[in-house]
């Protein structure tokens, strides 16, 4: 029996919240992607620079995983340049596409998602063998699926820069560099909470708002 949307959302909540590595993130995103919108495929694309990679998928057969584009040949790119949600049912009549890459694949429709919309660092691509409109619901269940992996992303980033201040070595003459470090600890510390109390008061609310 499918999963409703709301039961595979807070289970992403819940999972992003104790992911421990970039790649568990992509991972668990491009799982979800497919299994919100029931579509053939999933990526987790990420900014790099003037280059799109794509680091995931999850997908009925090979996509793009590993392989760089420029942001301005590939409709991901186009995706997080624009800050726009992209909705294609037809690849091969859109312009944008760039066909020579998709040939070898069975993609025909496709949705791409920003992450972080304000200022994307990344893009959730859904993909159909056939012909394909994804619904509202679809695009609202994404949305809150790329929310998510956007917390998620800046939560690892903040464990890693705390990492990095505790490897730091300190002279203990130095009461001025020690005070430094130690208020910046407590403010990472602080920031860390917040996005794991979000994200599991948002998973908290995902079971009773969304079906």
């Amino acid at each position: 029996m499918k999963k409703a949307a709301s039961q595979i959302l807070t289970e992403v909540v819940e999972s992003l919240s104790l992911a421990t590595s970039l790649s568990s993130i992509t991972d668990i995103v491009a799982k979800a992607g497919r299994a919100l919108t029931n579509s053939d495929g999933a990526t987790f694309v990420l900014m790099d620079g003037p280059n799109c990679f794509y680091a995931d998928e999850n997908s009925i057969a090979p996509l793009w995983k590993g392989k760089r584009f420029p942001l301005d040949a590939c409709i991901s790119g186009w995706c997080m340049r624009q800050k726009q949600v992209v909705v294609i049912s037809d690849i091969y009549a859109d312009a944008r596409i760039p066909h020579d890459a998709y040939r070898p694949t069975f993609v025909k429709s496709l949705c791409m998602v920003p992450v972080r919309a304000e200022d994307p660092i990344a893009a959730i691509g859904n993909y159909w063998a056939n012909g394909y409109v994804p619904t509202e619901e679809d695009i609202k269940h994404l949305t809150i699926l790329a929310n998510s992996a956007a917390i998620a992303i800046e939560n690892f980033q903040l464990k890693e820069t705390l990492k990095n201040y505790n490897t730091k070595i300190f002279e203990p003459s130095d009461s001025e560099i020690e005070h430094q470090f130690e208020t910046a600890i407590h403010s990472l510390a602080h920031d860390l909470r917040n996005p794991l109390s979000t994200m599991m008061l948002f998973a908290e609310m995902l079971r009773g708002r969304v079906g």
